[in-house]
Protein backbone atom coordinates (compact mmCIF):
# COMPACT_ATOMS: atom_id res chain seq x y z
CA UNK A 1 0.00 0.00 0.00
CA UNK A 2 0.79 3.87 -0.64
CA UNK A 3 0.44 6.38 2.03
CA UNK A 4 -1.25 9.06 0.41
CA UNK A 5 -2.15 12.85 1.47
CA UNK A 6 -4.89 13.78 -1.15
CA UNK A 7 -8.12 15.72 -1.28
CA UNK A 8 -11.43 14.50 -2.44
CA UNK A 9 -14.93 15.59 -3.28
CA UNK A 10 -18.22 13.73 -4.30
CA UNK A 11 -19.78 14.36 -7.65
CA UNK A 12 -23.11 14.26 -8.41
CA UNK A 13 -22.37 11.18 -10.62
CA UNK A 14 -23.81 7.93 -9.37
CA UNK A 15 -24.80 3.99 -10.39
CA UNK A 16 -27.98 2.26 -8.99
CA UNK A 17 -28.75 -0.85 -6.93
CA UNK A 18 -31.65 -2.52 -6.09
CA UNK A 19 -31.24 -5.41 -4.10
CA UNK A 20 -33.38 -7.65 -1.81
CA UNK A 21 -32.28 -8.80 1.65
CA UNK A 22 -32.90 -12.53 1.91
CA UNK A 23 -32.70 -15.65 4.70
CA UNK A 24 -30.33 -17.81 2.47
CA UNK A 25 -27.01 -16.45 3.46
CA UNK A 26 -26.06 -16.38 -0.37
CA UNK A 27 -24.70 -13.54 -2.43
CA UNK A 28 -25.55 -12.41 -5.84
CA UNK A 29 -24.89 -9.64 -8.40
CA UNK A 30 -25.99 -8.93 -11.73
CA UNK A 31 -25.09 -6.02 -13.91
CA UNK A 32 -25.75 -4.04 -16.94
CA UNK A 33 -21.97 -3.78 -17.58
CA UNK A 34 -21.14 -7.01 -19.21
CA UNK A 35 -17.25 -7.08 -18.47
CA UNK A 36 -17.65 -6.62 -14.46
CA UNK A 37 -16.75 -9.20 -11.94
CA UNK A 38 -19.89 -10.14 -10.21
CA UNK A 39 -18.33 -12.64 -7.99
CA UNK A 40 -16.64 -12.27 -4.48
CA UNK A 41 -13.89 -9.92 -6.57
CA UNK A 42 -16.80 -7.38 -6.75
CA UNK A 43 -16.39 -4.84 -4.16
CA UNK A 44 -20.46 -5.35 -3.95
CA UNK A 45 -20.28 -8.85 -2.64
CA UNK A 46 -16.97 -7.89 -0.31
CA UNK A 47 -18.76 -5.05 0.93
CA UNK A 48 -22.26 -7.59 1.86
CA UNK A 49 -20.13 -10.33 3.43
CA UNK A 50 -18.50 -7.38 5.66
CA UNK A 51 -21.80 -6.31 6.96
CA UNK A 52 -23.62 -9.62 6.72
CA UNK A 53 -21.41 -11.63 7.81
CA UNK A 54 -22.32 -13.98 11.11
CA UNK A 55 -25.83 -12.86 10.11
CA UNK A 56 -27.53 -15.32 8.39
CA UNK A 57 -28.41 -12.79 5.87
CA UNK A 58 -27.52 -12.49 1.94
CA UNK A 59 -28.19 -10.08 -0.84
CA UNK A 60 -29.30 -10.19 -4.31
CA UNK A 61 -28.34 -6.87 -6.21
CA UNK A 62 -28.94 -5.68 -9.68
CA UNK A 63 -26.30 -3.37 -10.39
CA UNK A 64 -27.18 -0.50 -13.05
CA UNK A 65 -23.86 1.28 -13.83
CA UNK A 66 -22.84 4.71 -15.24
CA UNK A 67 -19.87 5.92 -13.77
CA UNK A 68 -17.41 4.37 -16.06
CA UNK A 69 -15.43 1.59 -14.92
CA UNK A 70 -11.39 1.64 -14.07
CA UNK A 71 -11.99 5.88 -15.47
CA UNK A 72 -10.53 6.88 -11.65
CA UNK A 73 -13.78 7.99 -10.52
CA UNK A 74 -14.68 5.81 -7.62
CA UNK A 75 -17.36 4.03 -8.70
CA UNK A 76 -17.06 0.73 -7.20
CA UNK A 77 -15.99 2.28 -4.02
CA UNK A 78 -19.09 4.37 -3.89
CA UNK A 79 -21.01 1.75 -4.78
CA UNK A 80 -19.60 -0.33 -1.60
CA UNK A 81 -19.93 2.47 0.46
CA UNK A 82 -23.41 2.99 -0.10
CA UNK A 83 -24.25 -0.32 0.21
CA UNK A 84 -22.31 -0.61 3.68
CA UNK A 85 -24.30 2.80 4.65
CA UNK A 86 -27.75 0.82 3.83
CA UNK A 87 -27.42 -2.07 5.52
CA UNK A 88 -25.46 -0.80 8.39
CA UNK A 89 -29.02 1.92 8.97
CA UNK A 90 -31.09 -1.89 8.55
CA UNK A 91 -29.00 -3.77 10.81
CA UNK A 92 -28.30 -0.71 13.04
CA UNK A 93 -24.64 -0.98 13.40
CA UNK A 94 -23.19 2.25 14.09
CA UNK A 95 -21.01 3.99 11.73
CA UNK A 96 -17.73 3.77 13.59
CA UNK A 97 -18.03 -0.12 13.56
CA UNK A 98 -18.01 0.35 9.80
CA UNK A 99 -15.79 2.10 9.28
CA UNK A 100 -13.07 -0.72 9.70
CA UNK A 101 -15.68 -2.92 7.25
CA UNK A 102 -15.30 -0.33 4.61
CA UNK A 103 -11.25 -0.45 5.18
CA UNK A 104 -11.45 -4.46 5.02
CA UNK A 105 -13.37 -3.88 1.26
CA UNK A 106 -10.81 -1.45 -0.20
CA UNK A 107 -9.04 1.53 1.18
CA UNK A 108 -10.90 4.23 -0.64
CA UNK A 109 -14.07 3.00 0.72
CA UNK A 110 -13.88 4.62 3.86
CA UNK A 111 -13.62 8.04 2.36
CA UNK A 112 -16.73 6.90 0.06
CA UNK A 113 -18.55 6.01 3.50
CA UNK A 114 -18.05 10.01 4.65
CA UNK A 115 -18.01 11.96 1.09
CA UNK A 116 -17.94 15.01 0.37
CA UNK A 117 -14.90 17.33 0.53
CA UNK A 118 -12.53 15.41 2.55
CA UNK A 119 -8.36 15.30 3.25
CA UNK A 120 -7.92 11.41 2.67
CA UNK A 121 -4.54 10.30 4.42
CA UNK A 122 -2.75 6.80 5.00
CA UNK A 123 -3.66 4.13 2.99
CA UNK A 124 -7.20 5.25 2.65
CA UNK A 125 -8.29 5.24 6.45
CA UNK A 126 -7.94 8.57 7.67
CA UNK A 127 -10.61 11.18 6.25
CA UNK A 128 -11.29 14.39 7.62
CA UNK A 129 -14.26 16.40 5.70
CA UNK A 130 -12.93 19.70 5.26
CA UNK A 131 -15.13 22.51 5.92
CA UNK A 132 -15.31 26.06 4.51
CA UNK A 133 -14.76 25.13 1.24
CA UNK A 134 -17.61 26.37 -1.71
CA UNK A 135 -18.67 23.90 -4.51
CA UNK A 136 -16.45 23.47 -7.47
CA UNK A 137 -17.64 23.15 -10.69
CA UNK A 138 -15.31 20.95 -12.64
CA UNK A 139 -15.76 19.30 -16.00
CA UNK A 140 -14.77 15.39 -16.31
CA UNK A 141 -13.49 13.98 -19.52
CA UNK A 142 -13.23 10.16 -19.46
CA UNK A 143 -10.55 9.37 -22.71
CA UNK A 144 -11.78 5.43 -22.64
CA UNK A 145 -9.79 2.71 -21.71
CA UNK A 146 -9.88 2.13 -18.36
CA UNK A 147 -7.25 1.16 -15.40
CA UNK A 148 -7.45 -0.74 -12.07
CA UNK A 149 -6.80 1.17 -9.25
CA UNK A 150 -4.14 -1.40 -7.87
CA UNK A 151 -2.10 -1.16 -10.95
CA UNK A 152 -1.75 2.28 -10.67
CA UNK A 153 -0.49 2.63 -7.52
CA UNK A 154 1.60 -0.48 -8.81
CA UNK A 155 3.43 1.69 -11.10
CA UNK A 156 4.09 4.85 -8.94
CA UNK A 157 7.19 4.41 -6.73
CA UNK A 158 6.71 4.05 -2.87
CA UNK A 159 6.31 7.48 -1.21
CA UNK A 160 9.21 7.05 0.73
CA UNK A 161 11.51 7.78 -2.42
CA UNK A 162 9.09 10.29 -4.29
CA UNK A 163 8.44 13.60 -3.48
CA UNK A 164 5.14 14.01 -2.98
CA UNK A 165 3.01 17.71 -3.59
CA UNK A 166 1.82 19.30 -0.32
CA UNK A 167 -1.58 19.32 -0.26
CA UNK A 168 -1.90 22.23 2.20
CA UNK A 169 -1.49 24.96 -0.23
CA UNK A 170 -4.56 23.61 -2.00
CA UNK A 171 -6.16 23.68 0.79
CA UNK A 172 -5.71 27.22 1.61
CA UNK A 173 -6.36 28.33 -1.87
CA UNK A 174 -9.96 26.67 -2.50
CA UNK A 175 -10.53 27.88 1.35
CA UNK A 176 -9.83 31.66 0.06
CA UNK A 177 -12.09 30.73 -3.31
CA UNK A 178 -8.38 31.93 -4.91
CA UNK A 179 -9.20 29.03 -8.10
CA UNK A 180 -6.68 30.46 -10.25
CA UNK A 181 -3.86 28.87 -7.19
CA UNK A 182 -5.66 25.23 -7.06
CA UNK A 183 -3.64 23.84 -9.71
Amino acid sequence: YHNIDAVNVSIDFYDEIDLTINATGNYSLECNWPDLPTDANNHLIKAARQVLEGTGLGVSMCLTKRIPVGAGLGGGTSDAATLIRYLGRVLKVGERNLMPKALAVGSDVPYSLVGGPARVRGRGELVEPMTGVSPLRLVILNPGGGHKTQSVYARMAPSHIRAHPPVEPFIDAWKRGDLVNLG
